[in-house]
């Protein structure tokens, strides 16, 4: 593992300061798969109701078109093939109250069959109970299970979160506590009916990815995808600690992670990884009027292949001045300030399409304009990269014009949603 902190520019202004700090992590490389633990998957699956009708959710035609359940079931029975007898698998269906279908077992020639069996007894009925889905999921998994596996849940949904805890914040306090105990939990968003919001926020808080899925053959390389990186998990349960030596202001990250402040230092969790993460974070200055270094202690806890918990720390200094001219003199770094334009530009349309989607133009329009500022002031804060600063301002222009004129349809609003999300995670 290692730990690189860079600034957009190594000093801040002592009144109305404004700066930025990437930390990027770099995960061991993996050197022999061999080492890596089995995983262990629970897939979650949708029963409600809805999931009986066809990916476009018309009524499916006997013999001419089949129902999202049943390409939920048929992705969960190839799934089994790719598991060695070594990994576990169990799956949960729910509506109105979530079912354990499949008991947690090693996958065997012996016992497939009536793994598959389980499966397709799945039918569609019901509300849409997502949080007893999940509860439900990590009653399952023991600590004996987290200390021998790779333990992740995939939740499968069309639908709206309709009983149980249904909101925002509820439903992310669930999915980061399982993220704390070494599950993770990956989101996929079945058709246009979902709720965009609700399932990109599972996955966020619980350290997963979350997937917009209309095209339902796509179900197969996706578990295959999930399975692949479960595999390739080099470093687990990684969190970045960040404490300054002033009272700088370190906004919340950019990439949207589960953030919380404990004590005199923020701790982000960022889950299980396997290739490089870059973390962003807007630092502002009000109260450290003299010109002074401010020291950043940034801290990533990980457990390694072998079960080993390690801490990677790093020590960087930025400097307080007092003057614009003096400002001038330290090199502004042209890469963070372009990736702080695009994360800034993917948060925004995260945050629209949501309102779009809910029907909010007023908020729609006031996110826009806020955005359009933010971006303003960050022109005149950095000229090194004026450029791609304004390009982000023309794409989003574009955006708010077809917001307007409601040119997008709600396919492209979920996958302008889903595309997003996946770059913040870069």
């Amino acid at each position: 593992m290692s730990v690189n902190v860079l600034f957009s520019r190594e000093a801040i202004l002592n009144k109305n300061g404004l700066t930025h700090m990437q930390v990027e992590i770099n995960p061991p490389k993996a050197e022999v798969k061999e080492n890596s633990k089995p995983v262990l998957m629970v897939i979650v699956l949708d029963r409600s109701g809805s999931m009986g009708m066809s990916a476009d959710s018309r009524p499916v035609v006997a013999g001419e078109s089949a129902t999202k359940m049943d390409y939920a079931i048929n992705s969960t029975i190839k799934f089994t093939d790719l598991l060695t007898d070594k990994d576990m698998i169990g799956v949960v269906s729910f509506d109105d109250m979530a079912v354990i279908e499949q008991k947690l077992v090693n996958v065997t020639e012996a016992n497939k069959k009536e793994i598959i069996r389980n499966v397709r007894n799945i039918q569609p009925r019901g509300c849409t109970n997502i949080s007893d889905a999940l509860i439900t999921a990590k009653k399952m998994i023991t600590k004996e299970h987290l200390d021998n596996y790779n333990c992740k849940i995939i939740l499968l949904s069309d639908g709206e979160a309709n009983r149980g805890v249904c909101d925002i914040d509820g439903l992310s306090s669930i999915a980061l506590d399982y993220l704390k105990n070494g599950i993770t939990v990956t989101s996929l968003g079945i058709g246009l009916q979902y709720n965009s919001k609700i399932m990109d926020t599972i996955a966020t808080s619980g350290g997963g990815l979350f997937y917009h899925i209309e095209d339902l053959s796509l179900l197969n390389n996706i578990f295959e995808e999930e399975l692949k990186l479960s595999n390739t998990i080099t470093a687990k349960g990684v969190k970045l600690f960040i404490k300054v030596s002033e009272p700088l202001e370190i906004g919340e990250n950019m990439n949207e992670y589960a953030q919380e402040v404990k004590d005199d230092e923020i701790e982000i969790y960022i889950g299980d990884i396997h290739n490089q993460r870059r973390v962003l974070f807007e630092i502002k200055n009000d109260f450290v009027e003299d010109e002074k270094d401010c020291t950043f202690e940034v801290r990533v806890c990980y457990t390694n292949r072998e079960g080993t918990q390690i801490t990677e720390t790093v020590e960087k200094k930025i400097r307080v001045v007092q003057s614009e001219e003096e400002l001038k003199k330290y090199k502004e770094n042209e890469e963070v300030v372009k990736r702080v334009a695009t994360l800034l530009q993917n948060a925004t349309i995260i945050y629209t399409s949501h309102l779009y989607e809910k029907g909010d133009f007023h908020g729609l329009t006031h996110a826009l304009s806020n955005a359009n500022s933010k971006l303003e002031t960050l022109s005149h804060s950095y000229s090194c990269a004026s450029g791609c600063l304004q390009a982000t301002m023309d794409d989003l222009k574009v955006v708010a014009s077809n917001y307007t004129t409601q040119s997008y349809s709600a396919s492209d609003v979920k996958t302008m949603y889903a595309r997003s999300r996946s770059a913040t995670r870069e």
